[in-house]
């Protein structure tokens, strides 16, 4: 069973293309490159209008497709989830948390925290960790690497061996909208402007950088 099919999404709404169309009908198109990237862009078609989404959006449109046909309660959310690993009632809890809108970091944080409170996984339950422990955010390329998450504390796993350094980040500038996720390359030495990091996902608005980091945490749909 594909993702589609998991979650009851039309295929028909997400379409992988070499070209935008003039008359966009689909409600989403990943630009496709190579075989390698599949796709490096999304765009959202917005009334006829196609809107840049995201740059390697790496299973982002299917995120997108569920919480634009659940979200408004017009239609039913799917009736079981099959999951290796957790029961249909608790997948049913995660979808039914990713549908409330997040529109800024407080309530991006304020969500993380309900969600350990509410549906929290066993791996949390084991390390009596929170969701977003591992989240950093900075505001200029130079502070890639540090390893103060986004509740201002040591990230407990680095903390755990004394490390003062962390290899994810996400670069974060409301006023320049610069919401930007990347990964130190392996076997690389910083240099001073951090071009040994390499970009994992880029978004354009806000919003969809807390829906796909919330869903990247509790894992609803995917």
């Amino acid at each position: 069973m594909d993702i589609y099919d998991k979650y009851n999404l039309d295929k028909k709404d997400d379409l992988v293309v070499k070209e935008l169309p003039e008359n966009p009908e689909a409600c989403f198109y990943e630009i496709a490159f190579d075989e390698v990237n599949k796709a490096n862009e999304l765009y959202i078609n917005n009334n006829g209008t196609l809107k840049h989404i995201s740059t390697k959006p790496f299973l982002l449109s299917y995120l997108l497709l569920f919480l634009k046909k659940y979200r408004d309660d017009k239609v039913p959310l799917p009736k079981e989830i099959i999951d290796n690993t957790r029961s249909n009632e608790t997948m049913q809890k995660l979808m039914r948390f990713m549908l409330v809108p997040i529109n800024t970091f407080e309530e991006f944080t304020q969500r993380l925290l309900l969600a350990t409170k509410e549906i929290p996984s066993e791996y949390l339950k084991k390390y009596n960790y929170r969701y977003g422990d591992r989240f950093v955010f900075v505001n200029k390329r130079e502070d890639f690497g540090a390893y103060i998450n986004m509740y201002g504390e040591w990230i407990p796993v680095a903390k755990k061996y004394g490390d003062k350094y962390w290899e994810r980040a996400i670069l974060f500038d409301k006023e320049n909208k610069i919401f930007e996720l990347y990964g130190k390359e392996e076997r690389t030495n910083d240099t001073t402007n951090r071009d040994n990091w390499s970009l994992d996902i880029k978004f354009y608005e806000e919003k969809y950088l807390y829906e796909y980091l919330l869903n990247k945490e509790i894992a609803a749909v995917y």
